[in-house]
């Protein structure tokens, strides 16, 4: 796993990383497509799940290669971005899912532009990824009491969002709500939902407990305050 990053150029995490996650939109997009970690999105989701972890395995190997690559990933992201904005203004051109997925069911098996989408659509998401991974270690990570909150809250909101964007979703439906209004209406909604239940699960052993949340320890934060500031000192 560290070997990914000694690869010279970064291909290992640029490179090598999202061509996988393009051969499973290859293997299994023309069959399935894909609605909020359905079809296609399973394994491909799945994919993401085992690289993410990979990458936390590898530790300082990991940020390093974040914080001294962080300004080339932004640049190639936006990049990614104006040609996953084209193969979305294709597909509404064409009426073939390049990006959704299922276009057998439009008597398409492979061309040139659906290995397009699938290329473009995983290379775009990967690097979307590591972009917010990357600045948000370089201006976010540091000792503080909001960082501990929602590092707290990192299992609860994993395991309630998926529920609670199914309800946003029927709400919305029923309000006559559709593309931009119920995609708003949903994230407002999910979120401010995986709070209030997090407050909630926080307050009682047992669900502290099932949900994952560890105790702040006083003992550890004062203990990161110290390291931050020696290494401050030896900084300056």
């Amino acid at each position: 796993i560290k070997g990914l990053f000694s690869i010279k150029y970064g291909v290992g995490i640029l490179l090598l990383i999202p061509l996988i996650l393009t051969v499973i939109e290859v293997l299994f997009k023309p069959w399935f497509p894909g609605f909020i970690g359905m079809g296609y999105e399973w394994p491909w989701y799945l994919g993401f799940f085992l690289f993410g972890y990979s990458c936390i395995l590898a530790k300082e190997d990991y940020y390093h290669f974040l914080e001294q690559k962080r300004v080339s990933i932004l640049i190639i992201t936006l990049i990614w971005t104006l040609a996953f904005i084209w193969i979305r203004i294709k597909q509404h051109h064409d009426g073939i899912p390049y990006v959704d997925g299922g276009w057998i069911w439009e008597g398409v098996f492979h061309s040139k532009m659906t290995l397009l989408g699938c290329l473009i659509h995983s290379f775009h998401a990967w690097f979307w990824c590591l972009t917010i991974f990357s600045w948000s270690a370089h201006l976010l990570n540091r000792p503080s009491q909001t960082l501990s909150y929602l590092n707290q809250a990192v299992y609860p909101l994993y395991i309630l969002h998926m529920p609670l964007t199914f309800f946003s979703l029927s709400i919305a439906s029923k309000l006559g709500l559709t593309n931009y209004p119920a995609v708003v209406f949903g994230c407002l909604l999910v979120t401010t939902g995986c709070l209030i239940l997090f407050e909630i699960i926080k307050r009682t052993a047992i669900l502290r407990f099932l949900f994952g949340v560890k105790p702040i320890s006083r003992k550890i934060n004062s203990l990161d305050n110290v390291t931050s500031d020696e290494n401050k000192t030896t900084t300056l």
